[in-house]
């Protein structure tokens, strides 16, 4: 069974979302969609498809197939 998970989010990690989120020093200024991606990426090694969102030229859509 393949599963797909879009992520599509427009916001960055800044500075004050290490303190209440998931997120790591390391993070900052990456797309926060990114960093969650590439986590599940490496956590199950599955490879992740990148896009630019058209409708929204700051927004980053991964898609990440499991199977």
């Amino acid at each position: 069974m393949d599963i797909t998970l879009l992520l599509d989010d427009f916001d960055i990690v800044e500075e004050h979302n290490l303190y209440r989120q998931n997120f790591y020093a390391g993070d900052v200024g990456k797309f926060k969609s990114q960093v969650i991606a590439e986590r599940l990426a490496r956590q199950y090694g599955r490879p992740i498809v990148t896009a630019y969102s058209p409708l929204r030229k700051t927004s980053l859509i991964l898609k990440w197939t499991m199977g």
